[in-house]
């Protein structure tokens, strides 16, 4: 299993097209178009990844990315963006909303990736 998203955003046409995508890709994804759901959710679940879409107010995005990342410090945050991606250091990638639904499953298992490595204990030489 390539892991468990939780993908959040106000448009449903949107959400759907993204968890195809992603589903297509061997992850387990979880939808929701509600911001009071889905912090609920990151906070009584771990998630692997957390995708929130550009109809989300910047604040609320950060805020969502910073439940998430309480709850799991190692969660792969993917803020996509239609115009702006000013306010959105709370991501670990930010990608363009137009070209994501090609582009999402790579970088989330990139920077799971990463994530991965930091969290490993590294050995040291000598």
């Amino acid at each position: 299993m390539a892991g468990k998203i939780l993908s959040v955003g106000f448009l449903v046409e949107h959400l759907v097209r993204r968890s195809v995508a992603l589903s297509e890709a061997g992850f387990v994804v979880a939808t929701i178009s509600n911001a009071t759901k889905a912090s609920r959710l990151l906070r009584e679940d771990n998630y692997d990844a957390l995708v929130l879409g550009p109809s989300i107010p910047e604040a609320l995005r950060n805020g969502l990315a910073l439940t998430g990342k309480r709850r799991n410090p190692h969660i792969a945050v993917v803020m996509l963006y239609a115009g702006s991606i000013e306010n959105a250091e709370q991501a670990d990638a930010v990608l363009n909303a137009s070209t994501a639904d090609q582009n999402l499953p790579e970088a989330i298992r990139h920077v799971m990736s990463l994530k991965r490595r930091k969290k490993e204990p590294q050995l040291s030489a000598g």
